[in-house]
């Protein structure tokens, strides 16, 4: 479908949505008027009224209209071997400009169709359509000498008067039924139209039926085709909301994770049966010293570029006020006011820090811990607000669980959601059992930094021997839940921002490897969902409500173009999520991805530089 096509059929069922009443058609139905017919007169209805309500659709409901005539969607059959019916849908969907033929008596009932405005106008236009149908218009005429004028009173159609319908050039209309075109457009302008003006004829369903299985053609290969654009498509659009964090239940407080590191910490070492706790300690003193001369190497650049920024957006104003040294020059020069320099106040920065905290990172764990020691001092040194979290899906594990049977566990996981979901959100295959640990805050004390440094470094420490590591219990390393740990900062980073006044936010995320979790489903209600389909050629389409602005999620799997690899979807998720960020609150993302062994795999750079053949430099 074009985007002509997708507007005017939107538009088309907004139009009923607003306009045609349920009730109403039923009981028109049952009057014993044909469906077909009634559905061609209320379609010209509503879409000349969404047309006057929003203009700029009515170029959408033309190319669209006539896009899929040329497709056959109504038909093969030439327009003048139709029956007038049949005509006269074409005519109300393909407008002037088509050269639909009509002689003069069907010319008058083409007027009653426009000038329908009620739906009482569009249950009487049909009825007269369904009698002209079954006895022809011509046959009728010569019978009954019917008069379509636009004066009078309606007569009654068996004594052979005149029946009084609007649309009629012949004589002159009275003032109240001959409004402007202008007026006509006023989207509250809502004139008598054509229903209160058959008040006489004679509509005889049993007469007048028209049977079952008797279609018109354009009428009945539109209904049938047109579900050729949903059916016979693999790609069709799947819009899906995305599920609220709950940070109170997903969020570990920092005072929590000291106290539990502290514990899990002693008892990891304990079960070693050695005096690595000691050699710990000795080497976190080594590392402290050490890192001092980097934080204020750090800290010193930063404030060098703050600067540097700052100078370069002062700018010096004048005051208004005369400068005694210079009004002797006021015959020769204009500037002899006092000035003075505007230097602008340096933005708020803040930082947030993700770690990844998956079994891929047991080994490698002790360095990167390092790295995020070395970044909490520099903020703490230059001021900088910070929070540092772990995410992970291991912290579920309560210590109770292990006294329990495995059914008992699911059960009482039930209670326990990271997401709150409303109809139609994307959700986890699966449980959700995820949590962020704050590691780290510039909320601390001093005696609490020092503290939990200390505890992050034993931590680290103790995954470089294997037999160490395996004494963590619910700070043990799990999967990859880096899909669940970006939807949780699209609550993180505002509150984040909107709670200490930041300018700038830069988010760092440190891992190293894919997310093993994704989005794959609909949420439908209460145990209920409806699968999501994924691929390069699908258009999963997210409408955020913050910017505005409208993702094809699928999109970020295949980026279109030779020089880009294909990505999986828990991949492709990450990077919609962290543009989704940078979109709607001006964020700086930091990815940091590492890598085991001493050399960068190919496959690794081919993933973020692109094909090697296309981009060898």
């Amino acid at each position: 479908m074009t985007a002509d096509i997708v507007d005017m059929l939107t538009g088309h069922e907004v139009g009923h949505s607003l306009w045609t009443l349920p009730d109403e058609w039923e009981e028109a139905i049952d009057e014993g008027i044909h469906k077909g017919i009634l559905n061609i007169v209320e379609d010209a209805r509503i879409e000349k009224k969404i047309k006057r309500k929003y203009p700029g659709i009515v170029k959408p409901f033309l190319s669209g209209y006539k896009e899929l005539f040329g497709r056959g969607f109504f038909g093969e059959s030439h327009p003048s071997t139709l029956n007038f019916i049949d005509r006269f849908n074409l005519f109300f969907k393909l407008g002037h400009l088509a050269g639909i033929p009509f002689d003069s008596d069907e010319q008058q009932y083409v007027d009653l169709v426009a000038d329908c405005e009620s739906f009482e106008d569009v249950v009487e236009v049909s009825k007269l359509l369904q009698i002209a149908y079954t006895e022809e218009v011509s046959t009728m005429m010569d019978e009954h000498d019917w008069e379509l004028v636009a004066t009078g009173s309606g007569g009654d159609a068996e004594s052979g008067e005149s029946i009084e319908v609007p649309g009629d050039s012949g004589e002159e209309d009275d003032s109240e039924n001959s409004e402007s075109s202008e007026d006509s457009l006023d989207e509250g302008d809502e004139r008598e139209g054509a229903g209160d003006m058959f008040d006489s004829f004679d509509f005889d369903p049993e007469k007048h039926e028209i049977e079952d299985d008797e279609e018109f053609t354009t009428e009945d290969t539109w209904e049938n085709r047109k579900q050729e654009l949903v059916e016979d498509s693999k790609n069709a659009y799947q819009y899906i909301g995305l599920p609220k964090p709950n940070l109170k239940s997903m969020i570990v407080p920092y005072k929590k994770v000291i106290k539990e590191l502290d514990g899990e910490n002693l008892t990891a070492y304990a079960e070693s049966g050695t005096n690595e706790l000691v050699s710990a300690d000795e080497e976190y003193g080594k590392f402290r010293t050490s890192s001092r001369k980097i934080v204020n190497y750090m800290a010193k650049e930063f404030e060098r570029k703050k600067a540097a920024e700052v100078y370069r957006r002062q700018t010096v104003a004048k005051t208004g006020v005369l400068d005694v040294n210079k009004v002797h020059q006021y015959r020769y020069n204009d500037d002899i006011f006092l000035k003075k320099t505007l230097i602008p106040d340096g933005k708020n920065h803040g930082l947030v820090m993700l770690v990844d905290w998956s079994a891929s990172m047991y080994y490698c764990m002790h360095d990167p811990l390092k790295q995020i020691l070395n970044l909490a001092w520099f903020c703490q040194k230059v001021n900088i607000p910070f929070e540092v979290y772990a995410y992970t899906n291991c912290y579920w594990r309560n210590p109770e669980f292990s006294e329990m049977t495995a059914e008992q566990i699911r059960e009482a996981m039930k209670h326990y959601g990271s997401f709150e979901y409303k109809y139609g959100d994307a959700m986890f295959y699966g449980s959700d059992h995820f949590n962020l640990l704050n590691l780290m805050s510039s909320r601390m004390t001093a005696s609490e930094m020092t503290r939990q440094a200390k505890n992050l470094y034993r931590y680290g420490y103790a995954h470089k021997a294997y037999y160490m590591g395996h004494g963590y219990k619910r700070y043990a390393m799990g999967s990859t839940p880096t899909v669940e740990a970006l939807l949780a900062m699209q609550s993180v980073i505002p509150n984040f921002k909107r709670e200490y006044k930041l300018d700038k936010v830069n988010l760092i995320t440190l891992t190293d490897g894919e997310p093993n979790s994704e989005l794959g489903s609909i949420y439908r209600g209460e145990d209920r969902a409806g699968g999501i389909s994924w691929g390069i050629a699908d258009k999963v389409i997210y409408e955020d409500p913050v910017s505005r602005k409208h993702y094809n999620i699928s999109e970020f799997m295949g980026r279109g173009n030779r020089d880009s690899m294909w990505v999986r979807k828990g991949e492709a998720q990450c990077m919609f999520l962290l543009t989704l960020l940078k979109d709607r609150y001006g964020i700086n993302n930091v990815g940091i991805f590492l890598d085991s062994g001493a050399r960068i795999a190919r496959r690794t750079l081919e993933k973020y530089l692109g094909w090697h053949n296309y981009n060898k430099d």
